[in-house]
């Protein structure tokens, strides 16, 4: 199975990025939206783990963090191999957030090879992945703001990948510690 880690989007930010998908740019325009059920703030991706390993993995998790805020910073552009490749929702860096990453890389990298470790996360949402290796219009976005990214709320998700796309499946919750 495929999992990983994140925050969900509230239902405020969900509907404004909605409005800001129909503003910016038509759906044919080489961009694959990510559907909107499917927004989340990674904080760990696992990767793949085998079935047998999931109740040790389960039983390994315990994140300790306290719920926090992330401000919206702005869109952007991610370009990978000298071509945009994502559209994402970025959000300022956050101590708390690099905490929580480091103390689940720490966790799960006991049952599970995963990349090393990166020094600082980059908070984002992916909002669409680009498949046209054509100039990508605006690289400049309009301005817009979100309000702040509430990280109250960690979630263990399962990715189904189909042909279609991901389906996120929510396998647990992490509540913050008072």
């Amino acid at each position: 199975m495929r999992l990983f880690l994140g925050f969900p989007v509230s239902q405020e930010t969900s509907t404004l990025l909605q409005a800001w998908q129909q503003e910016v740019l038509h759906p044919s325009a080489g961009f694959r939206w990510v559907p909107s059920d499917n927004w989340h703030l990674t904080v760990l991706f696992i990767g793949e783990v085998k079935d047998a390993d999931w109740p040790t993995l389960q039983a390994t998790l315990q994140p300790t963090f306290t719920a926090f805020s992330l401000a919206f910073q702005r869109f952007r552009t991610i370009k990978r191999q000298g071509a945009a490749s994502m559209v994402w929702a970025q959000y300022e860096p956050e101590d708390r957030l690099n905490t929580l990453y480091h103390q689940l890389h720490q966790q799960v990298a006991k049952m599970v090879a995963l990349p090393p470790v990166q020094p600082k996360v980059t908070p984002h949402l992916t909002l669409a992945r680009i498949k046209t290796k054509e100039r990508v219009y605006p690289i400049e976005w309009p301005e817009w703001t979100l309000p702040p990214l509430y990280c109250e709320r960690l979630v263990l998700y399962r990715s189904h990948l189909t042909p279609q796309g991901a389906q996120y499946e929510t396998l647990t919750t992490f509540q913050p510690n008072s």
